[in-house]
């Protein structure tokens, strides 16, 4: 396995500096050929601040990498993640049909309203505790909720 390393670019614009950061020589496969092709991977990403606050978080982000701790930025937000757990328990068959009627329910009727515009990222457990706090739901139907929202 690679170690990934990283290095910091040439500024851009005041305050901006690229993180680069190199994955070393990897194998992919050509989708016209069909063949495996060598190629450096590279991943970019700017970094607003200083460029000794740039230079810590590009360490931060390979020693994260490296250990395999690192968890890629997303825009996936809770709905995007309900929907798509909504559609896999449907496509695989294994719950009755009344039990993904309850969670489809308790998802687009609770949930998706509530939560569903965070960014999977940027949910904290103060966001669930505001969630919980405010339902006017028995228990039982509360211990429903938790268990779709273990997912997140």
């Amino acid at each position: 396995m690679n170690l990934v390393r990283g290095y910091i670019g040439a500024q851009r614009s005041k305050g901006s500096w690229p993180i680069i950061l190199d994955w070393g020589m990897v194998n992919e496969v050509d989708p016209k050929t069909g063949k495996v092709v060598r190629k450096r991977k590279r991943q970019m990403h700017t970094f607003r601040g200083t460029k000794r606050d740039a230079t810590l978080k590009m360490n931060e982000m390979v020693t994260e990498i490296n250990r395999g701790q690192y968890v890629e930025p997303s825009k996936m937000t809770v709905a995007d993640l309900m929907n798509e757990y909504l559609e896999t328990v449907k496509a695989g068959g294994r719950l009755k049909l009344r039990t993904i009627e309850r969670y489809e329910g308790q998802i687009k009727n609770h949930i998706i309203p509530k939560l569903g515009a965070i960014p999977l990222q940027r949910l904290t457990a103060l966001d669930l505790q505001k969630y919980y706090n405010g339902l006017t739901l028995s228990g039982s139907t509360k211990e429903g909720h938790t268990l779709l929202l273990t997912l997140l």
